[in-house]
Formats: C-alpha cells, structure tokens, sequence
C-alpha cells in the first residue's frame, strides 16, 4: 500500500515536471541568483572570513534570525533581545518562528544548527516554491504556461523595475530576506490559488482549503489577512452587485470559515491593542490616527488599463475577479477613511499591490494583444531584462555591503567566547546592529537593544538603559541633560544614546509616531516645552543614581548583566573604569569583551 502511494507521488511529479520543466528550470536559476550575495561572500572575503555571513537587508533580517535563534532555544516571541518577557504576548501575533523552529527542535539537532544556515536553507525552498505558486496562480487563471512563467519571474525578480522605476538597484532583493515577505507570500499565495479554484469550480474541498489558509495568515503576518479580508469583501460586494449566487456564495463559505479559524487571534489583538501595553505597541508599531486618503499611482494605472480591458473584452471570465484584485488595494490602503487608523501602509504596497498589480497588469495586457509572435518576443525579451536586472542588481547590493560584512568577521572570537558558556547570560553592548551576532549565534539575551520597542517593554525599562550607557559615555556621565540637548539640537549627534532618548519622549509627547517625528522638524513650541519638561524631570532620576556609589552598578544587577562586549572601534567615548568586577577576557580589533563579578561587593 505504501509503496503503490510513493509510486504515485513519484508519477505526479515525474508528469508535473515533463508539463512545467520550463518555470522549474527559470525558478531554480532566480533563486540561485536571490542568494548569490551569501553563495559569493566566503569566496569574496578570503581567509577575513570567520562564517558570518547574514543577507543584509537593513537589520530586519537580523531581527528575524534573533526571533528564530529565541524559538529554537525554546521561548515564545515575546521579547527576542531581553531576557524579561520573553514568554509574554508578541505584538505582532505571528507564530512563523515557533512553526518553523519546530522540525529542528522535534528532531533534537537545534542546538547543532547555526540559525543562520537553517534560515538559508529555508529561504531557498521558500523563494522556489513562491515562484511555483504565483505560476499556479497565473496559469490556474490564464491556462497559458509562458504568462505564467514570466509572470512568476518578474514577480519575484523583477518588482524592483515597477516599485523603484528603473533598472537594476543596491538593496538587495526583498525575498532574499529572512524570512519576510516570503513567508507571508507563499501563504498569501497559496490561499489566492485555492480561492480561484474554489471560484472556478464550486468544490467544497477547495472553498474548505482555502477557507483555513485565510485562518492561517491570521497567525502569519497582519498584512496579510487584512489584505486578504480587502480582497474578498471587494469580491463579495462585486458577485453581489452581478448577483452570481454562486461566487457570492462561495466567497461567503471562504470567508466564514477563515474568520471562525482566525477568532482566536483577532480576539487576543482586540484585548491586547485596547489596554495601555498595546498603546504603546502601537506608537512603536508607527501606527497614524488619520482619516486622510491615499492616492496609489499604480492603483490608477492598474484600474485605468482594466477599464479598457473592460471595453474590448467584456466577456473575459476573469474581468471581475482581476478587478476584485486592484479594488482590494485601494481598500487596504484606504480603510483609514473608515477607522480612522493607519498602520505601516507600505507594507501592503510592497508585498501585495506591486505583485498584484503585476499579476493582473500582465494577464490584461496578454488579453489585448492577441499576436502570438509579439507576444513570444515581449517574454523573452522580459525574461532576459530580469535575469540581467537582478543580477547587476544583487551584485552592487553585495559590493555595498562588503565592508559592513567584513567587520561583522571581526566579532567572530567574541562569539566564541560567548557561544561557550552554555548558561543563558545579559550582555550589555552597545545599541547598535551589530549587537544582534550576540542574539544570533548564541543563546545569551541583550541589557538592552531597540527591537525592544517592539515588545511589551516598560518605559522604566527604557529609562534604566538611557542612564546606563549615559554614564558609559565621558561625555555625558556629568552633564546628562546638557548632552541631551546638545543631540535634541544638532549640536552633537548622540548615536543610539539620542534615539533612546527620543523613544521616551516620542512615546511620552501623546502624539503618534508621524505625529512626533513632523513637530521635530517643524521645531513645535509646545514639543519643545514638554521636553524641557521630561528632561529635568531624567535628569532629577539620573543625577540620583550617578551620585550613589553603586547606582550604575545596581542597575547592571538588576538586569544581572554579565557580559559587557566594548567595541572601542566604534564608541571610543565609553569608560568602564568605574567597574572594579570587569575582568578582560578577550580582545579582537579593539573589541573587547568583559566577564563582570559583583560578588566582592
């Protein structure tokens, strides 16, 4: 019975790649070339290279991979760089890490894996298997091979040519990131191909399977069953208006089911964003309380090509589900008008709208034009403009960050250290990206780092590390509210020192995020007088700690800091010669790290 059920796979696939070899063949070669930048860097860096080696895109990538490093050590995503609240609600309410740490833990081999690697790995089925489902999507809707192929490809190849509005580029391609927005996509992507299938063909089986992948991205990314929601209410409204029962209907079954599977979520985020904790996440989650429209200038382009598309083809199967699809972009860009609440917009223009709109702009433009030689030549010609395109494009976006790399070698012996004490340890390190390698390649926590922010983390944990690193620096150990303002007016440029500080009074100010950030420009009089306000009000708290003999120190206790890793590379102005308890215990470059024992006192 086994054996007759491997046969079959085996037959499937066999068939599946005689019917589809030409997008497998164009997918492997574009995931090879997404991770060509960590593939080249050992062969780049030489003998400087010590096994470091993270796609850079921002540090986002390296916040993913301390979220990662946190489940496969066993914790929730609480707080992934704090040794506090690590088991406490995760703001963003996503459980990506926890599934896909749990294989790794289930087979015993997590503490045998660097994070780093297990996340390449992932991202190369990952990025494969995207490519596979925008195909299936496309095809499923066009039953042509050759759209759907060069569809996928300049999907996940090529966005940069639509977002950005030229050629090549040096940051990188998004879906070589760990671990978003492939993660969320090949979810997203997956529902679209049930939920066509379901359109097409009224099955249960199909409106049940796409019901539960709309439930699953509630617990995978926000953006993504929002969108989601935009997308079938824009298609329940249309099969409304058109009154095919049917498609209503189904819509209605996927939507029911995938809301009952994702209650228990939206019921969490609904009791966590109304209590003082998500008040907060939602200043630092860059939440706007605006009821202001948003324009979206490929929205325009996408409705006014389906308005001629509309005209010359007005029996096309697919002309109200391709319109579903543009309508759900401008809902989700617009739903403020409704709830007066915007959250990081651009996430939904850069991971749904763009291949959305690529998606439906390409099947409308194939319709139209109907010469079979125009369009054979204007895929090839595509097909080697996004080959060329991200190739130039991933090898500038290495180049650019060679240097960044190299010097992330030079943390390796460090790590080492580190990495070697097995106990879960607080490091107290400078509040910069590089303080992640201690997240990402050991099991040890952070006194203090931003991605904090985007916890539940008190504000007093915010002033504690605010008055530690100020007393590090000589600079402001005496004059605390002097050195404040100094960065607060561009007189000095205050480093990590100034934006903890601004996190404080951004949040403390009552003003949203944009909000914040706008009375900073504009020099607003009444920011300027609550901040004289807080500053006196820090400095009256930093100035009675400073003066005791062991406030600093009490406060490295009560985190109990155990580690302090001193790039004096990069922050020359620190002076720990007030901690008797650092013992050195190794140097690499100038980068120092110290083992504190406070039992003597």
């Amino acid at each position: 019975m086994e054996s007759s059920i491997f046969y079959l796979m085996a037959e499937r696939m066999k068939r599946y790649f005689v019917e589809h070899y030409f997008v497998l063949i164009l997918a492997f070669f574009l995931t090879i070339m997404i991770l060509m930048p960590v593939i080249l860097y050992p062969f780049i860096s030489g003998e400087s290279y010590q096994g470091i080696n993270i796609a850079h895109f921002g540090t986002d990538a390296h916040f993913y991979l301390t979220r990662m490093k946190d489940a496969m050590d066993g914790h929730s995503s609480g707080n992934s760089v704090l040794r506090e609240g690590k088991d406490q609600q995760d703001n963003f309410f996503t459980y990506n890490e926890q599934i896909l740490a749990a294989p790794l833990r289930m087979l015993g081999i997590q503490n045998h894996i660097n994070v780093v690697t297990v996340y390449h790995v992932y991202n190369f089925i990952g990025v494969f298997f995207l490519i596979l489902l925008i195909y299936s999507l496309v095809f499923r809707i066009s039953h042509e091979k050759l759209l759907a192929a060069v569809v996928a490809i300049f999907v996940v190849g090529g966005y940069h040519i639509v977002y950005n509005k030229r050629l090549f580029y040096s940051d990188f391609n998004m879906y070589g990131r760990t671990m978003f927005p492939y993660i969320s996509s090949l979810a997203f992507f997956a529902y679209l191909n049930f939920l066509v299938a379901a359109l097409q063909i009224k099955r249960w089986a199909r409106a049940i399977c796409a019901g539960l992948l709309f439930g699953f991205l509630f617990y995978v990314y926000f953006f993504a069953w929002t969108f989601v929601l935009a997308l079938n209410g824009a298609l329940f409204l249309l099969y409304f208006l058109k009154r095919d029962g049917e498609r209503f209907s189904t819509i209605a079954i996927v939507s029911g089911i995938g809301l009952l599977v994702g209650l228990y979520n939206l019921f969490r985020m609904a009791i966590f964003f109304s209590s003082d904790a998500g008040a907060q996440a939602s200043y630092f989650h860059w939440s706007l309380h605006s009821r202001a429209p948003i324009f979206s200038k490929i929205g325009a382009a996408a409705l006014a090509l389906w308005a001629l598309f509309f005209y010359k083809r007005k029996q096309d199967p697919n002309g109200l589900l391709i319109l579903g699809f543009i309508m759900a972009g401008w809902v989700a860009l617009n739903q403020q008008i409704v709830t007066g609440q915007a959250l990081q917009i651009g996430h939904y223009y850069w991971y749904f709208i763009v291949p959305i709109s690529i998606i439906v702009g390409f099947y409308m433009l194939w319709r139209l034009f109907e010469n079979e030689f125009l369009r054979k030549t204007a895929c090839v010609v595509i097909l080697l403009v996004v080959f060329f395109h991200s190739g130039v494009g991933q090898y500038r976006s290495l180049l650019e960050t060679v240097d960044v790399k190299h010097y992330e070698q030079l943390y390796r012996p460090i790590i080492n250290v580190l990495a070697a004490d097995f106990d879960q340890k607080v490091i107290l390190a400078a509040d910069d990206p590089r303080a992640y390698l201690f997240t990402i390649y050991t099991s040890h926590d952070l006194f203090w780092h931003h991605a904090a922010t985007q916890t539940n983390t008190s504000l007093s944990r915010f002033k504690d590390a605010l008055f530690v690193y100020m007393y590090l620096n000589t600079k402001s150990r005496s004059d605390f509210s002097g050195y404040i303002h100094a960065f607060m007016t561009g007189g000095e440029n205050g480093s990590f020192y100034k934006n903890i500080y601004m996190n404080i009074e951004g949040f403390k100010s009552g003003l949203d995020y944009y909000e914040y950030d706008r009375a900073l420009t504009l020099n607003d009089p009444v920011l300027d007088e609550k901040r004289q306000n807080l500053i006196g009000e820090l400095s009256r708290e930093y100035n009675f700690i400073a003066d005791q003999k062991d406030g600093i120190v009490n406060i490295l206790k009560k985190y109990d800091v155990q580690y302090i890793a001193w790039d004096r590379n990069q922050y020359p102005e620190w002076d720990l010669s007030f901690l008797d308890e650092a013992k050195k215990i190794m140097v690499s470059s100038n980068i120092i790290l110290y083992r504190l024992n406070f039992s003597s006192r």
